[in-house]
């Protein structure tokens, strides 16, 4: 908000607040309105404004007190408005204290960027006088603060500058400001710095200017660098002027490439052809040279390498290719990085230079020699040198002083010593103007250095030889290329000769493919050697016709997109097709064009038949295995339909044996307890005198009632035999018991060895047997039941059979998976959860048999044991 308006805000405000307390007088609280003035005020940024505006208000509350109607009662309206006007005056002093501690703040902040600032920064008054003079400036200009602060920069202004400094002082004290301006001031020795300057106005707390401030940036250096840059450019122009050689200089910054007229005639291109921009050689060079100069480019940039020469090559408009020499400087700014890169174009697809050019063109050869892209020398008939530059001190590792006391033949490889001083003495003895001859030099360092040297003798003008000049071009990194490249090829003959791989060269004819090459791999799958394959047709080596017809196909696709071509095929090896069938992976590419005019592919095949039948395998193992996920899936389905079932009928169980205890406790455990209750109540009603011998005989009848029903309820519910005497003695007793309850003739086949069964088995079996039995004799009406128990050392066997009427046992295992019948499932289940089997028998009119195994020893117990 601007000031302007922050006053008029606040001033509507106070006198908004003065009308509504006039025409009905306002308790504390709405006094408290008088607090967005307050507010309102503190926008504006001045603590005087606030103090006033607080002090307004103050009067405003008085005067509302006077003008109130005589029926307000004094003494609370008094009471009222002091306690507004104390909390009026307590926000202002706290909106005031808030804002000066957040000043504070951005001053300590703003005090440590000036003071950490590599930039001198500088604040004068409206007069003129520093105010403030940072770290920066005092190493900048060699004043301390002390010694500038309170007077003016005239001591920093050169003459020939104040009259320009002031009228820019004044322009800014008018409100202006200058982002960048470039002057120069003195240091306090007496040299100039040259600086760019940022000047802005300073204003006050309502807006006014009353000072201004200056932030100077020394440019000194990079002015340096950028004179020095200009006078090179200066001296470029002159040697692109005057040389033959193509020159190109490439702008980094602005990615910018100035191509000479004859680098663009060594292509074939006139000099207003082409364009300023890096792509119009990049998309020259040759594929196979593209990574290569690439990667040289940007480690000279980066500073890995301190030289940059090189040989590529660039297609002419022709469309051929020339082999290019090329040699670059790199020019870098203050920081070190690079700006602009410089370099020559060197044709040297042709070798031979001619004497006749070489003395025409001495003036350029002078300006080569002191630009340095090659070695060069001059020297005397006794082989000392006599002048050379650096690039040949780099080439050899000498210093100048230590290059001066040798002869070129101290540095000549001894091999090559002979044939360098035959040619040497041809020329002394006139029979040549000079010679060029690859040779070997010794470096300092003992390594060999490998170039080629033109030399030419200068002649004095009586025909008498002066001395002798060199051109000495290092082809080391050439020649270490060429090893390599040999070496490569050693390695991949190796590899292709012993290649599993079937791999070779042809050549793709109209109707038929020529062998040219192909490794031993290849012939063994023909059953002949590669020698005898090499130039042999793929129809004359067996080849089927709709085989060739394929390979063919896949060859002219190649060749016309000129990308490799990867395909599958399946071949039957053996005669009439009845052998082995194999399958491939074949993937061809376009080499080129043969002498003959036809073009040639290379081609490489993996069998893959063993991948293949894998890949089968997997297959079939996957659909297994999917296979037996659903089954699982559905037998889980089952399982969980089964436990939801078994559940809900173990609950309706539960509730069924708490339903028939509670009805033994009431209808006859309840009434025997009354008829004990009411003979007490008899013999407490006669007195101590009777005899109340029937009744207490009758209640300790009905005592040994209630315990016997009692022992029976227990029983039922869980027998202690269990507990105390094992599994069989609790199955003799339980099948004895029903049997003398539904009449049966019981017949018992009981292992009675100890046995070593849990306390959850035994439960589990003992169950499963009280089940079946109150099965029988609820439903089967059965005359005899028999029960056996076997045990062997790793499982029991129990069986329940009985004669009864039986029943369809498909039927009922479909209604108990359907919730229907719940019986069979519940005894499945238990046995099912112990590890063990359950099998039961039955047939209407044929009686039922039940039979189940559980393991005596647990799973984890059984895993321990093992």
């Amino acid at each position: 908000m601007k000031a302007r308006t922050a006053q008029i805000a606040s001033g509507l405000t106070l006198a908004g607040t003065f009308l509504l307390d006039y025409l009905a007088p306002l308790g504390c609280q709405e006094y408290l309105l008088y607090t967005v003035s307050i507010l309102l005020a503190a926008r504006q940024g001045n603590p005087k404004s606030v103090h006033v505006v607080a002090g307004l208000a103050t009067g405003l509350v008085v005067a509302g007190w006077a003008l109130s109607p005589g029926e307000v009662h004094p003494a609370p309206a008094i009471l009222n408005r002091t306690l507004s006007v104390a909390l009026l005056w307590v926000v202002a002093v706290l909106v005031n204290r808030g804002r000066a501690v957040t000043i504070d703040q951005g001053v300590q902040q703003l005090a440590a960027l000036v003071d950490s600032s590599v930039d001198a920064i500088i604040s004068q008054d409206c007069h003129g006088a520093v105010t403030s003079w940072n770290p920066a400036a005092e190493r900048m200009f060699g004043y301390r603060a002390a010694e500038r602060i309170g007077h003016s920069l005239r001591a920093l202004i050169p003459s020939d500058r104040v009259v320009r400094d002031a009228e820019l002082g004044q322009r800014i004290m008018r409100g202006g400001a200058i982002s960048q301006y470039e002057t120069a001031w003195l240091h306090r020795d007496g040299h100039r710095i040259e600086l760019s300057l940022s000047l802005s106005p300073i204003r006050n707390q309502v807006g006014e200017v009353d000072g201004l401030s200056t932030i100077a940036h020394d440019i000194t250096s990079y002015n340096a660098t950028m004179r020095v840059l200009r006078e090179q450019e200066a001296r470029l122009n002159l040697v692109v002027s005057a040389t033959q050689t193509g020159v190109w200089d490439w702008n980094l910054k602005t990615n910018e490439m100035y191509y000479s007229p004859l680098w663009k005639q060594s292509l074939g291109y006139g000099a207003d052809e082409l364009s300023t921009s890096p792509a119009e050689w990049e998309t020259r060079l040759h594929q196979d040279d593209r990574e290569r100069v690439f990667a040289l480019v940007a480690a000279f940039h980066e500073g890995k390498i301190p030289t940059y020469e090189l040989e590529h090559r660039l297609r002419h408009r022709d469309g051929t290719y020339r082999w290019i020499h090329t040699d670059a400087v790199l020019i870098r700014d203050e920081q070190g990085v690079p700006i602009r890169m410089t370099g020559s174009h060197v044709d040297v697809t042709e070798q031979k230079c001619n004497q006749e050019a070489l003395r025409q063109s001495e003036e350029r050869f002078r300006r080569y020699f002191e630009l340095g892209l090659i070695g060069m020398a001059m020297t005397s008939l006794d082989k000392l040198w006599i002048e050379f530059n650096d690039q040949l001190c780099r080439i050899l590792g000498y210093s100048r002083e230590e290059l001066t006391r040798l002869t070129w033949t101290d540095l000549t490889h001894p091999d090559d010593l002979a044939a360098d001083l035959a040619q040497f003495q041809l020329v002394l003895d006139g029979q040549s103007q000079g010679y060029s001859m690859e040779k070997r030099f010794l470096h300092k360092s003992g390594t060999v250095v490998y170039a080629v040297i033109s030399a030419n003798a200068i002649r004095k003008h009586d025909g008498s030889i002066d001395h002798f000049v060199a051109l000495i071009h290092d082809i080391t990194p050439w020649r270490q290329a060429e090893i390599s490249l040999k070496q490569s090829e050693v390695t991949l003959q190796a590899f292709f000769a012993s290649a599993s791989l079937l791999m070779g060269v042809v050549e793709v004819l109209d109707d038929d493919i020529r062998h040219l090459s192909d490794n031993q791999a290849t012939a063994r799958l023909f059953g002949t050697t590669p020698e005898a394959m090499r130039g042999r047709m793929a129809s004359a080596l067996g080849v089927p016709e709709d085989l060739r017809q394929m390979w063919l196909t896949h060859y002219r696709t190649c060749i016309q997109h000129g990308v490799p071509v990867r395909f599958g095929y399946e071949h039957v090896a053996g005669p009439d097709g009845k052998g082995r069938r194999l399958s491939f992976l074949a993937t061809v590419s376009f080499i080129g064009v043969g002498p003959n005019g036809y073009p040639r592919c290379s081609y490489v095949v993996d069998d893959v038949t063993e991948s293949r039948q894998a890949e089968v395998l997997l297959r079939q193992a996957h659909d297994l295995l999917e296979q037996r996920v659903a089954e699982r899936t559905a037998e889980l389905a089952s399982a969980t339909v089964r436990a939801r079932t078994l559940a809900q009928r173990l609950f309706e169980v539960q509730e069924a044996e708490r339903r028939a205890v509670a009805q033994d406790l009431h209808d006859e455990i309840g009434q025997q307890l009354t008829a004990l209750k009411m003979n007490l109540q008899q013999v407490q009603r006669d007195g101590e005198g009777a005899r109340p011998q029937a009744e207490l005989d009758e209640s300790i009848a009905i005592s040994e009632q209630l315990l016997a029903r009692v022992r029976n309820l227990a029983l039922d519910l869980r027998p202690s035999l269990l507990d105390d005497l094992g599994l069989v003695p609790a199955l003799r007793w339980y099948a004895t018991r029903q049997a003398e309850r539904a009449g049966w003739s019981l017949q018992l086949n009981l292992d009675e060895e100890p046995l070593r069964l849990t306390a959850p088995r035994s439960i589990a079996c003992f169950r499963v047997v009280q089940e079946a039995l109150t099965n029988a004799a609820r439903h089967a009406k059965a005359g005899s039941v028999m029960l056996s128990l076997l045990a062997d050392q790793d499982q029991i066997r129990i069986t329940v059979q009985d004669d009864g009427r039986g029943f369809d046992v498909g039927a009922t295992q479909a209604r108990h998976h359907h919730g229907m019948s719940m019986g069979l499932l519940g005894m499945e289940e238990r046995v099912r959860l112990a590890g063990g089997l359950f099998t039961v028998q039955s047939a209407r009119g044929h009686g039922t048999s039940i039979e189940f195994t559980i393991p005596i020893a647990e799973p984890q117990q059984e895993a321990a044991t093992s």
